[in-house]
């Protein structure tokens, strides 16, 4: 199971048995400003910076391991109701070094089991994340100096055996390309097996296939539940 992502205990991830990522990620920054003139010329001097928004797409289907669509999409409109705030994480990295409150979560595009009205199979939800807390890369002192003290890490690790460091090097990098790529090549497999099974008609066959899916997933354990993120040392 590779896990892309993690808000507030809620995991984006790829696997064999479930498919939960998130579409078009958009990160927004801005600030506010103020009009200025000088002779003839106008322009805007800056105020204060606005928060930051994150916004993306999170389809759920049964098709693809969730048990319990409905639930899952239900949850982050209660909590973008109730404001919950947390870090977003990539990977085992911070996408900001803020927290991030759920602003709006919106459901669409509802595919209803056929002649079970309250079964969802398959939805999309669009969720609005800002800004909640004061960015900690905004202090430019501090920042520097960690910085600094990094360089200084580098410097007294590469004096013990550097050529043995560099192979090592080497041997790590090679290993991580190579799980990148068998990654990758995993990952297209399983949405093209996705894709090719949202292609076909809910008649016949085709539906009985999707029926005894969407019952394979009610079998499994609750995919509704939050996990703590793995962060980077």
């Amino acid at each position: 199971m590779a896990t892309m992502a993690n808000w507030n205990g809620h995991t984006f991830e790829v696997g064999a048995d479930l498919i939960r990522s998130f579409e078009d990620l958009t990160i927004k920054g801005s600030c506010e400003t103020e009009d200025k003139k000088k002779g003839k010329q106008g322009y805007v001097k800056r105020k204060k910076g606005q928060p930051r928004e994150i916004s993306l797409n999170l389809p759920l289907s049964a098709l693809l391991g969730v048990t319990d669509v409905r639930s899952e999409a239900m949850t982050y409109v209660n909590e973008a109701n109730n404001g919950a705030t947390a870090y977003f994480y990539i990977g085992t990295k911070k996408l900001i070094k803020a927290k991030v409150m759920l602003t709006s979560a919106e459901i669409s595009e509802v595919v209803t089991m056929p002649g079970v009205g309250e079964k969802w199979i398959r939805c999309v939800v669009k969720m609005t994340f800002k800004q909640s807390t004061k960015d900690s890369e905004s202090s430019g002192s501090s920042s520097g100096g960690k910085k600094k003290k990094r360089k200084k890490k580098s410097v007294r690790g590469s004096g013990r055996g550097s050529s043995h460091g560099s192979k090592g090097g080497r041997g790590a990098n090679d290993n991580a390309n190579k799980w990148h790529f068998a990654d990758h090549n995993e990952l297209t497999k399983l949405i093209g097996d996705a894709k090719s099974a949202s292609k076909n008609k809910i008649t016949g066959g085709g539906f009985q296939s999707k029926l005894t899916v969407v019952k394979k997933t009610q079998t499994t354990k609750n995919t509704n539940q939050k996990t703590t993120p793995t962060t980077g040392r």
